[in-house]
């Protein structure tokens, strides 16, 4: 914006001021034509689509992912680890150790989080040997107790305070699958079967949710690591696809539904089926 009203007119140099309209420096017509894109590592995603706004203007040094590899280009050759493991924790731990860079106690705990949170407590599908191994490494390392440390993480509860549609936002994803807009919103918790108490409560705000984010099908997930299962809530005219895919037990609405802790892995692949036979 800078640069085209400064090629409009004769002077070399613009004053630049703060709020105040006090003078804090100069903007010369050599900070523009000597101006570098930013230079971007993408950590835990490739896709552009899911990145920072205007990366398409960015220089993308390098990728350290474990997801799918979608819409990704670049003009320039860059440096690009994607590792078949259940958490990126895990291939940054690794590159630590292969270039035998020490891991501080503190680094070393925050990883192990990531690494359990992103795995849910090693059980998604995606786990591998090496996330497990990693685990234990990272915990040794930080002076935890694996089990303990896990237990402590997965008793926090994210339902503390705001809106339940202010809880239900803050862990999206949106899919399109033959046309029709999927979005999964999950909540961690402790224990899922408190929430079934409360199904009118989150069914409302699920239907808000799903009505203001445009979407053919929202569907919410109340998910518990240390118990390993899932009740579901689904919303929208095509809704009750989801409960075929994942049928309630008779006369019980929102079963509990055991081992099931993933979106991508888990649950979208069975509801794609679904989709695919009436879409």
């Amino acid at each position: 914006d800078a640069g085209r009203k400064m090629a409009r007119t004769q002077f070399r140099a613009f004053p630049v001021v703060d709020d105040d309209n006090h003078l804090v420096g100069y903007a010369m017509r050599s900070h523009i034509l000597n101006y570098n894109d930013k230079q971007l590592i993408l950590v835990d995603h490739n896709e552009f689509s899911q990145s920072v706004k205007g990366i398409e203007k960015a220089r993308v040094l390098e990728v350290i992912d474990h997801h799918r590899v979608t819409d990704f280009s670049t003009s320039r050759p860059v440096s690009f680890r994607n590792e078949i493991v259940g958490s990126t924790c895990t291939i940054i731990a690794t590159i630590f150790r292969e270039n035998q860079v020490p891991i501080e106690e503190n680094l070393a705990g925050l990883m192990l989080g990531g690494l359990l949170s992103d795995t849910m407590n090693l059980q998604t599908p995606t786990t591998t040997d090496k996330d497990r191994q990693t685990a234990n490494i990272l915990a040794a390392l930080a002076g935890l107790d694996l089990d303990q440390f896990s237990e402590e993480l997965f008793s926090l509860t994210e339902d503390e305070g705001g809106s339940l549609e202010e809880l239900m936002s803050r862990d999206i994803i949106f899919e399109d699958v033959m046309g029709v807009r999927l979005m999964l919103t999950k909540v961690n918790v402790p224990q899922v079967e408190p929430y079934r108490d409360r199904a009118e409560d989150m069914q409302q705000a699920l239907d808000m949710l799903t009505k203001n984010k445009n979407a053919d099908i929202g569907i919410l997930s109340i998910t518990s690591a240390l118990e390993n299962s899932s009740i579901l809530f689904a919303s929208g005219e095509k809704g009750n696809w989801l409960f075929e895919a994942y049928p309630d037990h008779e006369g019980e609405p929102h079963s509990v539904q055991e081992g099931l802790v993933s979106r991508k892995m888990q649950m979208l692949p069975k509801l794609s089926k679904v989709i695919s036979k009436y879409a």
